[in-house]
């Protein structure tokens, strides 16, 4: 589209951008009156009204999108991707001119997440955390017991290649050299149990 003076300007939903040539700053239709009713600003001023940045409605749900998405990256909660993308959905519907009220954009914001995380959650879980439904592979190995394992006291046993702190519920000493079953992995701790 042009103007009067023949420059062509940008529509998008909430503002108009001029895209004037930088030689001809006389054109009066192009930013507003100068104070004072003169029609001729100075370039400077036109630049700062040009950059002049102040945040949206639309800016403000786009960056909390984005944050809630990169604090998901850390901490894998595969709930904060959906807030996040639900207002990333704001944001979008904002900018667009859809939701002008902070009414409307709560309603859509609170809409979209919960849609999202109810209809998403489950197949997201699956695709980026594994198979939480399959045993983990060391339950039930085998192995050796390199140092004994003391009733209600922990010992060492030998997995794969390395020594692990191992405890047991076991009643009795499990001795050094026999075979024990991997249970579980607590933090730095194996859980065995004795195998006859």
């Amino acid at each position: 589209m042009q103007n009067t003076c023949g420059h062509n300007i940008l529509l998008t939903p909430r503002f108009i951008i001029p895209i004037l040539p930088f030689t001809n700053f006389d054109c009066p239709d192009a930013y507003p009156l100068k104070p004072g009713g003169t029609q001729k600003i100075e370039p400077a001023e036109r630049l700062k009204v040009m950059f002049d940045f102040s945040p949206t409605p639309a800016l403000v749900w786009a960056a909390i999108g984005l944050c809630l998405l990169i604090v998901e990256l850390a901490t894998l909660t595969f709930i904060l991707c959906f807030v996040g993308l639900g207002a990333l959905i704001v944001a979008l519907t904002t900018w667009i001119g859809i939701t002008t009220s902070l009414g409307s954009q709560l309603i859509v914001f609170s809409v979209s997440s919960l849609l999202l995380m109810l209809l998403l959650r489950k197949t997201a879980k699956k695709l980026f955390a594994g198979h939480a439904d399959l045993p983990p592979d060391y339950a039930g190995q085998k192995v050796e017991v390199v140092k004994p394992i003391p009733a209600g006291g922990e010992g060492t046993i030998k997995y794969r290649g390395s020594d692990w702190i191992a405890f047991s519920d076991a009643p009795q000493t499990i001795p050094e050299g026999a075979a024990v079953q991997i249970e579980t992995i607590e933090g730095i701790r194996v859980k065995v149990k004795f195998v006859a």
